[in-house]
């Protein structure tokens, strides 16, 4: 058996969940190379994810300017991970430069910054993964088996709650102009849930709306209580809960938590518990540890790069989540009730 290709790698950006890629090829062994990181603001620093001990086995360069660093190093693949209104640039210019791209959520915080994205993807034939690290958390994993076994029947229903650390927050959370709005930097996971679990896409907005309850020095820009209902495809409620107000200092950083109810029961999945709750017809309420293996999402990537695998799919999925949050804001923030979304409009051809 012949060894796989080494990837080559390039970060751009100092913020964001980069540190969920490099976990999971360190953890995978992945045959991937750090050659270059990129300084995209002038105060960003890159300490952080540089110290990370899978990119400290590296000795990359050090850019201030995307374009150098692709005509230089001329990478395989670009991991973005910055400000989220960086990112429609940073993104198309790399996918112009024949590479392809890891992006922090959300893709774009408006609606001409995503469809400059889906034109270049388009244009281009490389694809963009989000990173969406709900499809590596082993009790969604075990929550979307049990409904492709139909042990629940037909899904009608989905509650989504997400609730995190206020933690420490840059000043540009303050203008929702630079990082999307909470619907975009948290709620988009809940869209995920559905998408991911049920394969579900939202395709109306009833009702959103959002406070700032506690960080009045944030505010209006950054709210820390939101909530929402939405239509999905076939009919499918989901309620969504947003709260940015979970004590500092727990062990996990989020509590997530998701419930589905179907034709033939309803089931739970607690990932921070580790636990799934089924409750179906004929059978007694059962709460059991989660036994699931989520599989590879980041390295399962890299198989674009070895082997032009088609990843048009998740490419896609990235589009559509990312206009359901713009549009989830644009209604939490004017008050509009019942907005069309349209997730067939950022499929890939």
């Amino acid at each position: 058996m012949s060894e796989k290709k080494e990837v080559s790698v390039l970060l751009a950006g100092g913020f964001g969940h980069a540190v969920w890629v490099f976990d999971e090829w360190m953890r995978d062994d992945a045959p991937v190379r750090l050659v270059g990181a990129v300084q995209t603001l002038p105060d960003e620093k890159l300490d952080g994810f540089l110290a990370h001990p899978w990119a400290q086995k590296f000795t990359p360069s050090i850019y201030q300017e995307l374009e150098e660093a692709l005509a230089v190093e001329k990478p395989d693949l670009v991991v973005v991970s910055t400000r989220p209104d960086l990112n429609p640039d940073l993104i198309e210019k790399s996918l112009r430069a024949g590479c392809h791209v890891i992006s922090e959520k959300p893709l774009a915080v408006d609606e001409a910054g995503l469809r400059r994205l889906h034109a270049a993807v388009q244009e281009t034939g490389r694809y963009i993964l989000p990173m969406l690290g709900m499809h590596e958390v082993p009790a969604f994993a075990e929550a979307r088996e049990l409904v492709e076994q139909g042990v629940i029947g037909e899904p009608v229903l989905l509650n989504a709650r997400k609730s995190y650390q206020w933690g420490t927050r840059a000043d540009w959370f303050k203008q929702r102009e630079t990082y999307g709005g909470i619907w975009g930097w948290v709620g988009i996971h809940s869209f995920n849930h559905a998408a991911h679990i049920i394969g579900r896409n939202a395709v109306k907005v009833l009702a959103a709306q959002e406070q700032n309850c506690f960080h009045p020095e944030y505010g209006p820009g950054c709210s820390d209580c939101l909530s929402g209902l939405f239509l999905l495809e076939g009919g499918v409620q989901m309620t969504v809960s947003i709260d940015l107000l979970r004590p500092d200092g727990q062990k996990a950083w989020g509590d997530d938590w998701v419930r589905i109810v179907g034709s033939e029961g309803s089931l739970e999945a607690n990932p921070e518990l580790g636990t799934i709750r089924l409750i179906r017809k004929g059978h007694d309420e059962e709460v059991r540890n989660v036994t699931a293996v989520a599989p590879s999402f980041y390295t399962a990537f890299l198989d674009t790069v070895e082997n032009n695998a088609d990843f048009s799919q998740l490419t896609a999925l990235g589009f559509q989540l990312t206009d359901s949050v713009l549009i989830a804001e644009l209604a939490s923030i004017k008050g509009f009730r019942d907005l069309d979304v349209n997730p067939r409009r950022w499929e890939l051809s």
